[in-house]
């Protein structure tokens, strides 16, 4: 955006400025700092102090905040013009919401000392202020209300970690794996009977069963089986902590499957269609030894149990919130936009359940917290969770690529993956299971890959395992490094799996050297720690930051999600089955909208505007005084003129009006003027001619924010609507414009109105969202 757009769009479309002259807003805009912001990136945080009061300038985002359980509530859908940080920049007290970029956004951010002194002396800028704040802080209450209504299974749990539901069944949890499969099974009425099992098929000779149930344990060698025998094992194993904890599958209500990528397409757990098993193929490409095995899962047990709805809950859904900056690799651009080259994440459930139960442990809004999560086991990785939000992790595009094989950029690099690709005539799946049976600790030591094999042999002196502890904890450290910087800070350090929980040496070296930090272990007790229950602290006393050991649960968050999905599913489903609320539909003929300026040169020095009947939107007015348009091949008569004045003229014509004036507007939203063609205003006193606003006003919808939360959308959504009558017809590009001051109807030009022969106080249905930008 050139600087004389920039000056144009402050002036003409941000409504904070509208009472500003053009030098009062260009001093505030030269004194403000003008930043860009990649999609997914934090713009400004929950908890931070109060520094700016934000103008978006392009982009759109969204203030949100994040409960207890990780959910993210939307309060408000920021476009161009749009301001942010009010609440907190005129209160003083830190900032209570997140902003985060939708899409890359350019912002002012306009600093306090200005704010108190250019903004804040103009009493009808500090009055718009006031009813924005006031219109925010309704939707916040209202939005949390409704989130709690609908949100997540209440539980007395304010941390949701609890699985009781109001119904009686069992949620299966089920994790298919290469050469384990590891299962939950838990009880929404009896909390206390969760069953966990692993069965460990790496030895094609013999199947190790383990199930547990509290402290209770039982192992049993048995026969290898195939994956259809599942359930028939799983019963007969439980069977063995007593009849009261056997496996029923008539019990079953609910099937969570683990699935290791979901890619760009799954930002959340889903319930499992036809589809879903079909996109979750696809994208076998980038998880070949896990996927397809997820999927065997998947139908063996919709087969057994086909009454009960089955969810994919992604190890990658948790980092979709990466904002681009930190899941690009350095490679060309087109590698990313058509193969799908990028970090994506694994291990998300995890992650998702230590930095709920920090969050837990801490008694603190897991929206306020800096959380770095050590997941560390047979795979391993980091992940920064700032605010609820994963915003950097050390696993890449595949699975295999985690900490232990960290570049300088703390995965493997794909350059690297396609380079060998090429010269060893490798496919991906070929490459991708080189890379698993060779990397890590075994990959360096050639002795194991069970860190306390390594520990033992290092302890004797053997080098190549010394030096594979030490390259492994190395990573681990620098990336904790990385990722307090990355935040800006960190609250909590949380170790899991089964390294993070079981090696002491490990968690040590980890810390090694981080005090400046506020990472203060306490050697004593890290030493001591021998089993860890639900989780236990290690920091010292006076350690700024906590750190915490979590066994590893992320079986209950798999079955957690499931019971989310299903109740999001219900939630769409009965949605779906209401009648869709109408829209009025109004034809706007052509019409003229001018500033006092043009005013005074079409009617007479000092003309105001005289009201002759109110419009359908609150404020607005048809007047009594009419304009002739003057263009290059002719003259449209007798235009009304719709009234309050405006900062800048502007005429709205319908498409075939054009070739009478002999000009080309484009289609717009109102007020979007740039690059628009001019045209002559002829009335009773002169003429003026204006250089640009002649535009065909792009189809759109008023709604105020209590009819967007009724039909489910958003400012600046853009829709399909289907209108009913003789020549019933779907409008597609229809534009929601949002404002607590509009009254529901959609505006349509006299072409369209003919096209499906319309007439004003018909009625029109959303049929689709077409885009959410």
């Amino acid at each position: 955006m050139s600087e004389i757009d920039l000056k144009r769009f402050f002036l003409e479309q941000v409504r904070l400025f509208e009472h500003f002259p053009a030098d009062r807003v260009e001093e505030i805009v030269s004194r403000g700092r003008l930043a860009t912001y990649e999609g997914n990136e934090a713009i400004l945080e929950t908890g931070d102090d109060s520094k700016y009061l934000g103008v978006l300038i392009t982009g759109h985002a969204e203030i949100s905040i994040t409960d207890n359980t990780g959910t993210r509530t939307v309060l408000s859908q920021l476009g161009p013009g749009d301001v942010f940080g009010v609440m907190s920049i005129l209160t003083g007290d830190k900032l209570a919401a997140d902003v985060i970029a939708g899409n890359r956004c350019y912002v002012l951010l306009v600093p306090q000392d200005v704010f108190n002194s250019r903004i804040l002396t103009n009493p009808k800028a500090v009055a718009y202020l006031s009813r924005l704040l006031l219109d925010r802080m309704r939707r916040m209450s209202v939005d949390i209300v409704t989130g709690q209504a609908q949100g997540s299974p209440r539980t007395d749990d304010p941390y949701a970690l609890s699985l009781h539901t109001g119904s009686t069944g069992k949620v299966v949890a089920l994790n298919v794996g290469l050469s384990q499969i590891h299962f939950g099974i838990y009880d929404t009425k009896d909390l206390g009977s969760d069953v966990h099992g692993i069965i460990d098929n790496a030895d094609p000779a013999v199947a190790c069963v383990t199930v547990s149930v509290g402290t209770q344990t039982r192992t049993q060698m048995r026969e290898p089986f195939v994956l259809a025998e599942l359930f028939r094992i799983i019963q007969e194993s439980t069977r063995l902590l007593g009849d009261a904890f056997a496996f029923h599958p008539e019990d079953v209500s609910a099937v969570g499957h683990r699935v290791v990528h979901g890619g760009n397409k799954f930002s959340s757990a889903v319930v499992i269609t036809p589809q879903v098993i079909s996109e979750i193929e696809s994208l076998s490409v980038f998880a070949p030894l896990h996927n397809p095995v997820n999927v065997d899962g998947i139908r063996m047990a919709m087969k057994q149990l086909p009454g009960v709805p089955h969810v994919a809950v992604f190890d990658t859904a948790f980092h979709q919130t990466l904002p681009p900056y930190a899941y690009l690799y350095g490679l060309p651009y087109d590698l990313y936009k058509q193969e799908g080259i990028r970090r994506y994440g694994f291990h998300g459930t995890s992650h998702r359940y230590v930095s709920l139960k920090s969050a837990e442990v801490l008694k603190r809004p897991l929206g306020e917290l800096e959380i770095i999560s050590c997941h560390l086991g047979i795979g391993s990785s980091l992940c920064a969770i700032d605010h609820g939000r994963s915003v950097d992790t050390s696993m890449g595009m595949t699975p295999t690529d985690g900490v232990i094989m960290a570049s300088r950029s703390g995965s493997i690099d794909p350059a690297v993956m396609i380079h060998l690709m090429e010269q060893h005539g490798m496919s991906p799946q070929e490459l991708s299971s080189l890379i698993n049976t060779g990397s890590g600790l075994k990959g360096i030591s050639g002795i194991s890959s069970n860190i306390h094999d390594i520990e033992t042999a290092a302890s004797n002196g053997h080098h190549r395992a010394l030096l594979a502890h030490k390259a492994y904890c190395y990573q681990v450290r620098k990336n904790i490094g990385a990722y307090v910087a990355a935040m800006g800070g960190i609250d909590v350090l949380a170790f899991t799996g089964d390294v993070g929980e079981t090696s002491a040496a490990v968690r040590s070296l980890a810390c090694q050297g981080l005090a400046y930090m506020g990472i203060k272990l306490d050697e004593e007790k890290n030493r001591n720690l021998e089993m860890v229950g639900s989780h236990a602290t290690i920091s010292a006393d006076d350690s700024p930051v906590t750190i915490l050991v979590i066994a590893n649960d992320h079986q209950r968050l798999l079955a957690w999600e499931t019971l989310r999905a299903i109740e999001r599913n219900q939630l769409l489903l009965e949605s779906r089955a209401e009648e869709p609320p109408a829209i009025p539909i109004e034809i706007s003929a052509h019409h003229v909208h001018l500033c006092q300026a043009d005013v005074e040169k079409l009617f007479g020095k000092d003309h105001q505007l005289t009201p002759e009947h109110e419009l359908s939107q609150p404020g607005q007015f048809a007047c009594a005084e009419k304009v002739h348009l003057v263009g290059p091949k002719g003259r449209i008569a007798n235009v009304r003129v719709l009234g309050p004045t405006r900062k800048e003229t502007q005429v709205e014509i319908a498409m075939t009006e054009q070739f009478k004036l002999g000009v080309q507007p484009p289609i717009r939203e109102s007020g979007d003027l740039a690059n628009t063609p001019g045209v002559t205003l002829e009335g009773p006193a002169g003429s003026t001619t204006i250089e640009r606003g002649v535009i065909c006003a792009q189809r759109h919808i008023h709604m105020s924010p209590d009819d967007a939360r009724r039909f489910r959308v958003r400012d600046k959504y853009v829709v399909r609507v289907r209108v009913e009558g003789d020549r019933e017809l779907i409008f597609g590009d229809v534009v929601v414009r949002v404002n607590p001051a509009y009254r529901l109807a959609m505006h349509i030009d006299t072409d369209e109105g003919n096209a499906a022969n319309i007439r004003t106080g018909m009625q029109g249905f959303i049929e689709e969202i077409q885009s959410r930008h």
